[in-house]
């Protein structure tokens, strides 16, 4: 289970091994959010927040070059091996995200993609406003959000039809 996932509900994966959806490119953090590329039919981080219409969910592991990082310390992955299979995104669970700073929020809410940066790495932080949502806040009113304020996040999968499913 992924580093952020603060509770386990009802775990669900549209794609349950992305092998297949990686290139020698792609690099992730566990936790992060993933989308299906609608181009290049690759699993990346969103780079706008109207690409969360392809959301899948959240990164299971973290992966490097297009392959899982190695559990072996000072080796990131073995550029030798082929790429192995690996765990796709994951929704239907709670995860604990980065609120936007000064955002204010009530429990229920919609919870979108945000960006902070272009190219940020880790890819984990989240707004109350947005166009498409990803997500259901779980937590206590929120005004005003301080930085780097973590919130609990059902977090849901809007992919393939643009409709948010838990």
């Amino acid at each position: 289970m992924p580093n952020n996932t603060t509770k386990q509900v009802a775990q669900k994966q549209l794609l349950p091994d992305i092998k297949a959806f990686v290139s020698s490119s792609t690099n992730f953090t566990q936790g992060d959010h993933q989308i299906l590329d609608p181009s290049t039919y690759l699993v990346r981080a969103p780079t706008a927040e109207s690409e969360a219409q392809y959301y899948l969910g959240y990164a299971a592991i973290d992966a490097a070059s297009g392959k899982p990082l190695s559990p072996y310390p000072g080796t990131a992955v073995d550029a030798a091996a082929a790429i192995p299979s690996m765990p796709g995104p994951l929704f239907g669970n709670v995860a604990s995200y980065t609120l936007k700073t000064g955002d204010s929020i009530n429990p229920g809410a919609n919870v979108y993609v945000y960006l902070p940066g272009s190219g940020t790495l880790p890819n984990q932080y989240v707004s109350s406003t947005g166009t498409k949502p990803i997500g259901m806040y779980e937590g206590a009113a929120i005004t005003s959000a301080a930085s780097g304020t973590l919130i609990n996040v059902l977090i849901g999968a809007r992919y393939p039809n643009d409709t948010l499913k838990f």
